[in-house]
């Protein structure tokens, strides 16, 4: 955060002792005080990155405005300190009496994602089978990306939603840490040892079976007809659901929806429907494709249908985003494309995927994937890494993505790669699992996808 600086045109600032003092205390927590003030400009406070102040007409509505917001975040300060002290004298303690006869753990959620929301309690769900003793968890979350999804698991667990009070129980993480009450999702921890079994511990409710396919029914869309959901990684999502946040050092995993509509045309002359899945703010897809290629996300979707349509599909055509991982814990193959960095790899072995790849800047050829390990770039998550070592991130091609999507196809047919193919198959999963042991069982990458870079693999 940028040092708060008064000018010498407004001494009265500083000189008003309260609301000096109480910017003074906010500004020292960023955690409660999200505003990110910058030096004083052309009469006007400048603040980024808030939603809650508008910019005043004059330093002193401004000033008063600061100070308001900052006494608000320190009385939000107390009352967390406050609920932290009763937690940890009282509360805690009393469940932790409790233990012999019933377990209490709570559990920190980001729900407000799609892909949390889905693996996150799905692997509280199997940690808590596996226990085999009487554990009741708690998850806390802020409001759900779909409640559908969170009505299934609440069914097991309890769900605890809401901003403030999501904030407030983190706040007292260590404080259950130390009663030995808080639980890390076993999915965090490790993800491909949790899910690599090909687990399930998501359904579509059957009491709603009728809903969703009468929902897609009135789409054209009949109850027999087969289902491929396909979605790539766009910024209007983010740019929607998380103004205030700064997303940008994961925008290489990006990709361009319309690279994916040769697959979704392959999808549609074999008779199949391909919807293209998203928020309603995405970019609409361009016209003159076949009917059966429906741009499902910008004109009828629902929390409802991204479920129905998720669980029911044949397999999901993904990248990157969370969307895929309804399919991976409802035992849906998952076929993803624009995969980055390279150890991004999907979790189950009924999966396939093509990873993105990488050049220098300045340099016409491709990294091999051992030469991509080696300078880490394999666990490489935040743009400016990319950036530091030169490196460019080359989408996947639509004839790529096509390949995979034929892949799949014939591998749901059950229709066996050629042996020397299944061979450099098992010469990559080899090379994952030196740098990445608990990569054992996930998914392959496309025999076709390397038959077009045979060099990768050198």
């Amino acid at each position: 955060m940028r040092r708060l600086t008064a000018p010498a045109s407004s001494p009265k600032f500083w000189r008003t002792t309260w609301s000096g003092l109480v910017c003074w205390l906010a500004i020292k927590e960023p955690t409660f005080c999200r505003q990110a003030l910058d030096r004083y400009r052309g009469g006007h406070w400048i603040h980024v990155r808030s939603t809650c102040l508008s910019r005043p007409k004059t330093p002193e509505v401004q000033h008063s405005r600061i100070a308001l917001q900052a006494l608000k975040s320190i009385l939000a300060r107390l009352v967390f300190y406050a609920f932290a002290a009763v937690q940890g004298l009282f509360i805690m303690p009393l469940l932790r009496l409790a233990w012999p006869i019933f377990a209490v753990k709570v559990v920190c959620v980001p729900g407000n994602r799609v892909g949390h929301l889905a693996h996150d309690p799905g692997s509280v769900l199997l940690k808590r089978n596996a226990e085999g003793r009487n554990t009741w968890y708690v998850i806390s979350t802020p409001p759900v990306a779909n409640t559908y999804i969170r009505d299934v698991y609440a069914r097991d667990m309890t769900f605890i939603e809401g901003k403030r009070l999501n904030e407030l129980i983190q706040f007292t993480v260590p404080v259950m840490k130390f009663w030995g009450m808080y639980q890390e999702p076993p999915y965090t921890l490790n993800v491909y040892s949790t899910y690599s079994s090909g687990a399930r511990t998501l359904a579509f409710p059957k009491e709603l079976e009728q809903e969703g396919a009468a929902q897609l029914a009135r789409q054209g869309i009949q109850e027999h007809a087969w289902l491929v959901a396909f979605h790539a990684r766009e910024r209007q999502y983010f740019l929607k659901h998380f103004p205030d946040t700064d997303l940008s050092r994961h925008d290489f995993r990006d990709a361009d929806i319309t690279s994916y509509l040769k697959a979704a045309e392959h999808i549609a002359s074999l008779g199949g429907y391909a919807l293209r899945m998203g928020t309603r703010d995405a970019i609409p897809l361009p016209t003159g494709r076949h009917c059966n290629v429906i741009d499902y996300a910008t004109t009828f979707s629902s929390q409802l249908l991204d479920f129905y349509i998720c669980t029911k599909s044949r397999f999901i055509l993904a990248n990157t985003s969370g969307l895929y991982a309804i399919g991976t814990v409802a035992g849906v193959p998952v076929a993803a494309a624009n995969m980055v960095p390279l150890f991004t790899i999907p979790i189950t072995p009924k999966d396939l995927f093509i990873p993105k790849l990488l050049k220098r800047k300045g340099e016409d050829r491709y990294l091999t994937f051992r030469e991509i390990a080696g300078m880490g770039a394999g666990d490489f998550y935040d743009v400016r890494q990319y950036e530091e070592f030169g490196l460019e991130v080359i989408d996947n091609t639509e004839d790529e993505i096509l390949d995979l999507c034929i892949e799949m196809l014939d591998r749901l047919d059950g229709v066996a790669p050629p042996d020397a193919d299944r061979d450099r198959q098992l010469a990559f999963r080899q090379f994952v699992i030196q740098h990445h042991p608990e990569m054992r069982n996930t998914g392959d990458i496309s025999y076709r996808f390397l038959a077009r870079h045979p060099y990768l693999l050198k």
